[in-house]
């Protein structure tokens, strides 16, 4: 089922080999096939259309958790390339947190979320790094964004952008109230 090795593989099919590569370990629950998939997966990282694939194959990792920690020098490369910088800082925490700059990390997501760039992700990452982690700076950034005039969506749908963009700034409160640790950020 899984894509060959050689030759230049499509973003179906690598988008193929992280599904069965997940579906392994959901079944299976040893990484020794899935870890080496996901590998050849991250290995594929080059132009921007693959994005959205090391996406998923960075989600697939943090899935596994720690026996997935061989993945590390893959998406750690990642970091400084195009790819999609949300996925890869939570597969890296969910992987091996003691590895991950933590300041840099949150740094890295709060931009993110700031850009539009796959903010469900960054504030999913920014709740599993945690309040001491993110800090009152951080809580602030978010809290102005979350209250700002200009719309947080930067792409979408005409009918739906309004509306998208509501979700996503109670999203972002959400996040804020979560990683509020003394006092309601929203009441």
């Amino acid at each position: 089922m899984l894509s060959g090795t050689e030759g230049g593989r499509t973003s179906p099919e690598l988008d193929a080999d992280v599904e069965i590569a997940a579906a392994l370990w959901r079944i299976t629950g040893e990484p020794g096939e899935a870890v080496p998939v996901l590998a050849r997966v991250l290995a594929k990282a080059g132009p921007q259309w693959m994005r959205r694939t090391l996406g998923r194959a960075a989600r697939a990792a943090a899935g596994i958790g720690a026996p997935a920690r061989p993945l590390v020098p893959a998406l750690e490369g990642l970091l400084a390339g195009r790819a999609p910088v949300p996925a890869v800082l939570l597969a890296l925490h969910a992987i091996a947190p003691d590895c991950l700059d933590a300041p840099r990390a949150a740094g890295l997501l709060l931009d993110a979320v700031e850009r539009d760039d796959d903010t469900g992700t960054a504030l999913e990452a920014l709740a599993a790094l945690g309040p001491a982690v993110v800090g009152e700076d951080g809580r602030r950034r978010l809290t102005a964004l979350a209250e700002r005039d200009l719309r947080v969506c930067t792409s979408g749908l005409q009918g739906g952008l309004v509306p998208g963009d509501e979700r996503l700034r109670e999203r972002i409160r959400e996040t804020v109230r979560r990683l509020s640790t003394d006092r309601p950020a929203y009441a």
